[in-house]
């Protein structure tokens, strides 16, 4: 789903009512999310009506009218949903829809939808009614009941022959949040700014192409539209989005490029799609979720490089602490040398060396003051003359 903040920038970017002097570029890449914006024409319809079509205008592939812009619709192997959004006391009542255009005789249930803290309470069935009762003898209320905002007593509407009723016969109690929604009925009971997705139908058994159309039906307002919707069997993606005037086609391939036109009003809005390709190996490690082996194998390689180094910064570190800490260590700065027992001297550096004696050891001849400098060399005596 597109992030609500691209949307509001496209819609920004494109208000309503300006003409496009040449066709939009919309660049995504293979896999991405391609978010087309419909720019709006002048129209006196009270729905808003869109045409989306690809390649030929005489071919759409989606046909809306909304009468409600604040809905959204989903279309993906779930089916055609309607997104509610931001619940609110306006969004109590009976949802019905029908497999195909607007009819006054083809309408069935879809959903009811209760909010918590409105004081209505929606069902299909009077059977359902036994359940709501705040009777002291009722099974259900006994005990203690957990806190909601909603008031004890509800006024409850029941659907009987096509239509709406108001059920007098006694007071009814909102049953707590998710007893209903854990069961298979039809019967929603929501909280106030939730979301709602309403499908025309019970999965499987509900509408996946083709005409679909919804109204909402409040007992003490008159029936209100919601939307008429016409998908067809091919679309350009599997999964698409429609938010208000913006169309967006999720995970997209190459077979979705191409020119879109949106026919809105009495303008039409041509985009060109281009589906930046990627390699079949990285579309493959998307899908298959088989990227997940080689990043973590990077993690981890990462992870014990950077053990590594940081253990040698701190082994490097350690060295040059101790030799920094010997160097200014005045006991400790220069080696001590024992001499043989009964020689040597004592001065403030420790033990030292004295030199050897001639007589000692079988080293060299250490020379005396009195004897001659060995690099002088006392000439031969035949070579020896008397001064003259």
């Amino acid at each position: 789903m597109p992030p609500p903040l691209l949307l509001s920038l496209l819609l920004f970017l494109f208000p309503k009512g300006v003409r496009p002097q040449k066709p939009l570029l919309v660049e995504v890449e293979e896999g991405g999310d391609a978010v087309l914006p419909c720019l709006r024409g002048p129209s006196s319809a009270p729905a808003e009506q869109m045409v989306w079509s690809r390649g030929n205008q005489s071919a759409p592939f989606l046909e809306l009218s909304l009468w409600l812009p604040s809905l959204g619709i989903h279309m993906g192997p779930l089916g055609i949903l309607v997104l509610v959004v931001n619940a609110s006391d306006h969004t109590g009542g009976f949802y019905l829809c029908q497999a195909g255009p607007p009819s006054g005789d083809a309408w069935q249930p879809g959903w009811t939808v209760s909010v918590e803290g409105s004081g209505e309470l929606f069902r299909w069935n009077a059977s359902d009614v036994g359940d709501l009762s705040c009777g002291p003898g009722n099974g259900s209320s006994a005990g203690p009941r957990p806190s909601s905002p909603q008031p004890p007593n509800s006024q409850l509407y029941v659907w009987d022959k096509g239509l709406p009723w108001s059920w007098e016969a006694e007071p009814v109690c909102a049953p707590p949040r998710g007893s209903l929604n854990q069961s298979l009925t039809q019967d929603l009971t929501v909280a106030p700014g939730s979301t709602l997705w309403l499908s025309c139908g019970v999965p499987p058994a509900h509408v996946t192409r083709g005409h679909v159309s919804w109204t909402q039906v409040h007992p003490k307002k008159p029936n209100s539209p919601l939307l008429s919707l016409y998908l067809r069997e091919k679309p350009p993606a599997q999964e698409m989005w429609v938010l208000g005037p913006v169309l967006s086609l999720s995970q997209v391939t190459a077979e979705a490029a191409g020119t879109y036109y949106c026919l809105r009003g009495n303008l039409t809005t041509e985009i060109h799609v281009k589906v930046m390709a990627r390699s079949a190996v990285w579309l493959w490690l998307l899908r298959s979720g088989g990227w997940k082996v080689p990043a973590v194998s990077l993690v981890y390689l990462i992870f014990c490089l950077g053990a590594l180094v940081a253990f040698l910064h701190i082994r490097r570190a350690l060295v040059l602490r101790r030799k920094r800490k010997r160097m200014t260590d005045p006991t400790r700065r220069f080696f001590k040398v024992t001499p043989p027992p009964g020689n040597g001297t004592q001065n403030q550096y420790g033990n030292v060396l004295s030199l050897s004696t001639p007589t000692s050891g079988t080293g060299k001849r250490h020379l005396k003051s009195s004897d001659p400098a060995p690099w002088h060399k006392a000439p031969p005596s035949d070579k020896l003359h008397p001064l003259s």
